[in-house]
Order: structure tokens, then C-alpha cells, then sequence
């Protein structure tokens, strides 16, 4: 198995080799979405992605400064984003499932 699931394959990876700048950070977050979206994932393996993508930024021992900041909260907003997109997608489903169980009653059996 491949160690990067994104950078270098989906993502572009520019600068020095590995997870080396904002714009890296933002696209990774954005195809892990987008994964989720056309359901090739979870949301509970799009949300651990995102929280590892946290985890491989900021270091137990590192101090919370700069480019390390902004990429925290780049990761911090993208969750946000993932929560609400879930909270629409379930409300769907429960409206799709409401609709079919409405239908239901007015079939007749061959």
C-alpha cells in the first residue's frame, strides 16, 4: 500500500517533496471532500483523513506558529465544511426515505 493516498497522485506536489506548503494542504482537504461527495468514502474515513492531515501538520512537540497556524485552521474550517455536508445528506436521505414509504401504499401486487 501506498504511503500518500493524495500528494503526488491527486494532488499536485510542488515545492520540496512531501506536505511542504498551504496550497498543498487546502487541495488535499478539498479532494478528501470531494472523495466523500461521490461516495467513494465515508464520513467517518473522510473526517479520520482530515484529522491525521491535522496530526502530520502539528507535531505533539511543535509549537503552534505561522504556516503551521494557518494550515490548522485550513484543516479545522474543512471539517466544519464536512459536518454540514453530512447534516444535508442525512436530512436527504430521511426525506427520500419519508417519500418511498409514502409510496408504498398505493402499489398494487402482481
Amino acid at each position: 500500500m501506498s504511503k500518500t493516498v493524495y500528494l503526488g497522485k491527486v494532488v499536485k506536489d510542488t515545492g520540496k517533496p512531501g506536505l511542504d506548503n498551504l496550497r498543498e494542504v487546502r487541495d488535499i482537504c478539498a479532494e478528501i471532500i470531494n472523495d466523500y461527495l461521490k461516495g467513494k468514502i465515508s464520513y467517518a474515513k473522510a473526517m479520520r483523513r482530515l484529522n491525521f492531515l491535522k496530526t502530520t501538520v502539528i507535531k505533539r512537540d511543535s509549537k503552534l506558529e505561522g504556516k503551521k497556524r494557518k494550515a490548522y485552521a485550513i484543516v479545522e474550517n474543512f471539517k466544519k465544511k464536512l459536518r454540514k455536508l453530512r447534516e444535508k445528506v442525512e436530512k436527504k436521505k430521511k426525506a427520500n426515505s419519508k417519500s418511498r414509504k409514502k409510496g408504498k401504499k398505493g402499489k398494487r401486487k402482481r
